[in-house]
């Protein structure tokens, strides 16, 4: 099992010229293993739908207050949405990043803040994932990394400062 921290995830983000300035290198597996930092325990792996295995792996991290790192791909109509849950053993993030139009505009990194994380049933695998009381910020979403797109959705993201 690889490891990388969690709980420095969105800290080294903010400060990281990969997400900061430059959105060349905004990539979502990149910036959760830098916000997670050192140690943190690496579940799922980019590219492929998560699973029953990497979301057990997830939940004994966080239940340790251990930081982890969720990666999984899920695919649409028109696009990979690449998604990666970040936890630092305390804070839980969620992050993804959109495939389209990324010929025509730079690669971004949406993300929230699941508040009040709890371990739940989830009615369609029939196993355990990780769910939110709520999220931060509320009725929006935070751009954590990449060039702030002010014509991607109603409202505007908000620049991401944990």
């Amino acid at each position: 099992m690889r490891y990388a921290s969690l709980a420095s995830f969105f800290l080294l983000a903010l400060l990281s010229p990969a997400c900061g300035a430059s959105t060349e290198d905004c990539d979502v597996n990149s910036t959760a293993s830098d916000l997670a930092g050192d140690g943190a325990t690496v579940c799922g792996a980019d590219a492929t739908e998560v699973n029953e295995a990497d979301w057990a792996c997830a939940l004994t991290a966080w239940s340790a207050g251990t930081p982890f790192v969720l990666r999984y791909a899920s695919t649409g109509i028109d696009s990979v949405v690449e998604h990666a849950w970040v936890s630092d053993g305390s804070r839980v993030w969620i992050l993804s990043q959109d495939s389209e139009d990324s010929d025509i505009r730079p690669p971004d990194i949406d993300g929230n803040e699941c508040v009040d994380p709890v371990m739940e049933s989830d009615w369609e695998t029939g196993y355990d994932v990780l769910g939110c009381g709520s999220w931060e910020p509320e009725g929006n979403h935070y751009q954590v990394c990449g060039e702030l797109c002010t014509d991607c959705g109603d409202p505007d993201p908000l620049p991401f400062d944990p």
